[in-house]
């Protein structure tokens, strides 16, 4: 729905212009966190695409926006400011190196690796869903940016176009579209294979729903693909909605002779029903910390 562009500083220094500034980040993480990617020689522009879907691509921005303007919390993607350029829209946002997707490519990863991604990516979630109630609903690699500097690397959740996406809160232009359900309108906005079952028979938001993702996420990281059966003739819903995938995560953690805490928390975020998932991310990250 999306497209975005990235923009050169035209000063091109980079850094911040102000020495006490640059002091009070050094010792403050949460200062650090929100400022020091400002001063960067690139920043990012993310607008709609002009597609077919133009007028709901730019309804479902305009939506984001008014999500997002209200998130500023750890380890989410900052808001920098909105302007208008030649009557559009644009949300001016920090460039970031890479993202998550980029590294899973390159290769599987180390427990302690995958684990501290995890922790990254829950303390934002935690943040915005505590102080906003908000639930990202497309959550997978794509979404996880990184910052890649000299001594550490973080993580940003990024991308809130469908968070909280219900049939009352949909704006009415994806509403008059042609789908003819909104099974399938969910199903065209959200991502296949990081969705949670009941969000394909169930209108409802509920942040377990983002705890099956992490889980979808987590094992992806340590074994390098997800658990699905790609052959021909096998449609990724349908194994969302029967619950193959569950079957086959199981059997394939098992295989690969992860310690038992870690299949069991993988297992315990990506289950079929809901109401035995984590509820609350506390319990997960203490969880993630102990495997």
């Amino acid at each position: 729905m999306g497209r975005v562009l990235i923009l050169n500083r035209v000063s091109g220094t980079g850094t911040s212009t102000e020495p006490f500034l640059e002091a009070l980040m050094k010792n403050n993480p949460r200062l650090a966190d929100k400022y020091s990617l400002i001063y960067r020689e690139k920043v990012a522009a993310k607008t709609f695409k002009d597609n077919a879907f133009v007028q709901r691509n730019k309804a479902l921005f305009e939506r984001e926006l008014n999500i997002w303007i209200n998130i500023d919390v750890i380890n989410t993607a900052k808001l920098l400011k909105i302007v208008f350029i030649q009557d559009r829209l644009y949300a001016l946002m920090p460039f970031y190196n890479g993202n998550l997707r980029e590294e899973i490519e390159q290769g599987r990863f180390a427990i302690s690796e995958a684990k501290f991604i995890l922790i990254n990516v829950i303390r934002g979630l935690c943040e915005t869903f505590e102080k906003h109630g908000i639930v990202h609903q497309d959550l997978k690699p794509e979404n996880i940016l990184i910052d890649f500097e000299k001594d550490h690397t973080r993580f940003f959740v990024s991308d809130w176009g469908i968070a909280n996406l219900q049939r009352r809160y949909c704006p009415d232009v994806l509403l008059k579209d042609s789908l003819p359900s909104f099974v399938d309108t969910m199903t065209g906005l959200g991502t296949l294979p990081y969705m949670s079952p009941e969000r394909f028979i169930d209108y409802s938001t509920h942040m377990t729903a983002d705890v099956f993702s992490l889980g979808m996420i987590f094992f992806e990281l340590l074994l390098g693909h997800l658990p699905y059966d790609f052959s021909p003739g096998k449609p990724l819903i349908s194994q969302i909605i029967d619950h193959d995938y569950f079957y086959i995560a199981d059997h394939l953690l098992q295989r690969h002779n992860l310690d038992e805490k870690i299949r069991s928390v993988i297992l315990k975020c990506i289950h079929p029903d809901m109401s035995k998932r984590y509820t609350d991310y506390e319990n997960l990250v203490f969880d993630i910390y102990k495997c």
